[in-house]
């Protein structure tokens, strides 16, 4: 794609802007970003929590989660081997059902991924806490406000440097 064909800033996407989107994702990265939001949602409290509810049990229900999520997982590597759209879980739901329901699943994806982000950040700053004997009140919520300000930089810092690959990278747009 030459620079004259790269839409500027706030101008309007051209009609295929699905096929501009360059697929980065292969099996293993999936894989690992599949294992990093389970493990790593759940790395702070959820080990605690389980033995104290659970005793002995608690591994036991770990390896049944396991299961549950590896299930989960090969319904998910179906639906994307069927659907050529981008766009994950809201794809593949709007591919199903149809735009609505995909708007409805998308808007439920993110409202999911908000409260997980803020419980695994709010539990992330009680544990630093903790750790610190006298600490003042108000060091949670800043830790809270580091923590996801440092995360939103290395997001929008990642999206800038994708959009300058891909504006060298892509070629010409076919009409």
């Amino acid at each position: 794609m030459n620079k004259s064909e790269v839409p500027a800033p706030g101008s309007r996407a051209p009609a295929n802007a699905d096929a501009l989107l360059v697929r980065e994702l292969g099996t293993r990265q999936l894989a690992a970003s599949i294992f990093n939001c389970t493990v790593g949602s759940g790395i702070f409290a959820l080990p605690a929590l389980a033995v104290a509810q659970l005793g002995t049990g608690a591994p036991f229900a770990y390896l049944a989660c396991a299961v549950v999520i590896g299930l989960a997982v090969l319904c998910f590597a179906e639906a994307g081997s069927r659907v050529s759209m981008t766009g994950g879980p809201y794809a593949y739901v709007e591919t199903a059902l149809g735009p609505f329901i995909g708007f409805v699943a998308g808007i439920l994806l993110f409202v999911t991924g908000l409260a997980a982000g803020a419980a695994v950040a709010t539990v992330f700053a009680g544990s630093v806490i903790k750790l610190i004997p006298g600490a003042p009140h108000w060091l949670g919520s800043a830790l809270i406000v580091l923590v996801i300000a440092t995360m939103m930089l290395i997001n929008v810092l990642g999206v800038r440097r994708q959009q300058s690959l891909a504006r060298l990278c892509l070629p010409p747009m076919i009409h």
